[in-house]
């Protein structure tokens, strides 16, 4: 009951991570400070498939934490 609980506990998290990614990207779409490709958005995909795959989890991690950097040096 736990794992499955876990389970769908982290396809929601992961779903809210691509939704608020997508959101920044479309958001900053146009701007002149920066703006982030679509290609940006295979983070949050790799995040979902995070919670099958435990590797595309560091991966996933990894791509976020480098948009994150880029976003904020750039803003």
């Amino acid at each position: 009951m736990l794992a499955v609980a876990a389970f769908w506990g982290g396809i929601f998290v992961a779903l809210v991570v691509l939704g608020c990614l997508l959101g920044d990207i479309w958001a900053r779409r146009g701007a002149e400070e920066w703006s982030p490709s679509a290609a940006w958005s295979l983070a949050g995909f790799a995040h979902l498939g995070g919670a099958v795959f435990s590797l595309q989890v560091v991966v996933s991690v990894l791509s976020l934490t480098d948009y994150l950097n880029r976003r904020y040096d750039r803003l």
